[in-house]
């Protein structure tokens, strides 16, 4: 929403999320996976999810998290109820806390003050109309939030000044809106309720739900450009397609056959924003090819934006290398943020690059008449 263009509509900026989760090439896991696994699957005693340390406001704290998995037979860690509470800011769990209000307790959904930006963004986008643009967006995510939001690493300094073993994992989906979190506090010697969250066991899903195909998805990005090259080396120009689609499989009929009325519609490039304009020169054709194969995206133009085209900081980074290795200049990915489609990077690079008006002559040689 930030780096889009003002006038992109809502519609547009879902279609780029959309593209860019399709596209993603990490493994993406749920975390009630692991907290479902002591339940389903023998030799794991217990499972533990807690939020990442620190205050740097980044993906690695805001989003990842780290799992602890106890293997052996399972304990009952819970013969004494842990009782449930609900605070409204952290000066009042600070004070509970000093008063020794509770032996063990834990504090559900809390609202995550590090995704309070991205959570309206989201917001947004689910209930804005589809023409809203994202210049219309962008001042109603400085709006103050209506409810209390909490900054975890406040709530682990707070538990350790009055001597509280804490641990602080994602709540589940189901219970309360993504992205907030459950607390769980005891004092030392109850430091062993702190195994995970205590709740009926539930019922597992299968394992794909849990988790995104990376390897699925690079695939298809893998396929079609293998496949166009192998076309080209065997049948005429007009004869190659323009539009590819990747399918799991092909939807049939009650009667095995294929249902065409089912086929999703193709699109012909990867985003709507802009009309496709080919590369015009041999440095853009050559700058489209690289990014082609960083981005794994089909049909680049050269007004199109690497970013939205769903590169990021790493891509960036494999981009430098790649035009410092072609066309021996020296560029930064902050040059790639400040140049970010294929005609403003065109331009960069020649700059960068030595004319011939100012390429240092051949060292003049003369000769004497007679001497050789």
């Amino acid at each position: 929403m930030e780096k889009a263009d003002p006038n992109t509509s809502v519609e547009q900026l879902r279609q780029r999320v959309a593209r860019a989760v399709s596209q993603e090439k990490e493994l993406v896991i749920d975390p009630q996976l692991f907290e479902l696994l002591p339940d389903h699957v023998a030799g794991i005693a217990s499972a533990a999810v807690q939020l990442k340390r620190g205050r740097a406001q980044n993906e690695l704290i805001a989003y990842r998290y780290d799992a602890v998995l106890r293997c052996g037979q399972k304990e009952d860690r819970h013969t004494t109820p842990v009782g449930v509470a609900t605070i409204a800011s952290v000066a009042e769990l600070e004070t509970a806390l000093k008063n020794r209000r509770w032996t063990a307790v834990t504090l559900r959904s809390l609202s995550n003050g590090r995704l309070l930006k991205d959570g309206k963004a989201k917001e947004l986008l689910e209930t804005q109309s589809g023409h809203v643009t994202a210049e219309a967006l962008r001042p109603l995510l400085g709006e103050s939030p209506t409810a209390a939001t909490f900054e975890p690493e406040d709530i682990y300094a707070c538990a350790a000044a009055h001597g509280y073993d804490v641990n602080i994992s994602w709540s589940p989906q189901h219970e309360g809106p993504p992205g907030h979190f459950d607390v769980q506090l005891a004092l030392g010697k109850e430091e062993a309720r702190l195994c995970g969250p205590s709740r009926a066991p539930a019922k597992l899903k299968p394992w794909d739900v849990y988790a995104n195909d990376p390897i699925a998805n690079s695939f298809g990005q893998t396929l079609i450009p293998a496949a166009r090259e192998y076309l080209k080396e065997h049948l005429p120009d007009h004869m190659i397609p323009t539009t590819w689609v990747v399918l799991k499989s092909l939807p049939l009929t009650p009667n095995g056959k294929v249902d065409r009325r089912a086929l999703p519609a193709p699109q012909r490039r990867p985003d709507e924003t802009t009309d496709y304009i080919a590369p015009r020169t041999e440095l853009e054709r050559t700058l489209v090819e690289i990014w082609t194969q960083i981005l794994r995206v089909d049909r680049i133009g050269i007004q199109d934006n690497f970013f939205e085209l769903g590169g990021h900081s790493l891509h960036g980074m494999r981009l430098v290398a790649r035009l410092t290795e072609h066309f021996q200049v020296r560029v930064s990915v902050i040059t790639i943020f400040q140049s970010p489609t294929i005609q403003q990077m065109a331009k960069v690079i020649e700059s960068l690059q030595p004319s011939q008006d100012t390429a240092p002559d051949s060292p003049a040689i003369e000769f004497e008449e007679g001497v050789v």
